[in-house]
């Protein structure tokens, strides 16, 4: 029971971290401005639902692409964000984002005119 409890906790500990890590990753990001911005209207924009509860939406901006879930980490910006439904083809924003993984993680984005 003693290890049971041991393993649990570092296992805890080692997830706070890692997240921690994390946290402290994007706000240095954020405060040595070192993402990226790209403004202009949105093109492109889909909404899928691959199964239940999942949703995916996915967008342009001049020729950058954007694609994000409710499932996607809560760090950046997704689908759970917004539920006003603001997006949509023609809507024009200013993006600012990181290079991720392959994708473009949306740091903040923002209507402009």
């Amino acid at each position: 029971m003693v290890r049971a409890f041991t393993g649990l906790m570092a296992f805890w500990v080692i997830a706070f971290i890692f997240s921690y890590m994390r946290q402290v990753e994007l706000q240095n990001i954020v405060e040595n401005k070192t993402y990226s911005n790209v403004k202009g209207c949105l093109t492109n924009y889909k909404v899928k639902k691959p199964k239940q509860g999942t949703i995916v939406e996915s967008f342009n901006v001049g020729n950058v692409d954007f694609e994000f879930s409710n499932y996607d980490d809560p760090l950046y910006f997704h689908s759970k964000d917004h539920l006003d439904n603001f997006l949509k083809d023609g809507q024009c924003v200013s993006i600012d984002y990181v290079k991720k993984g392959g994708s473009n993680k949306i740091i903040k984005i923002s209507s402009s005119s």
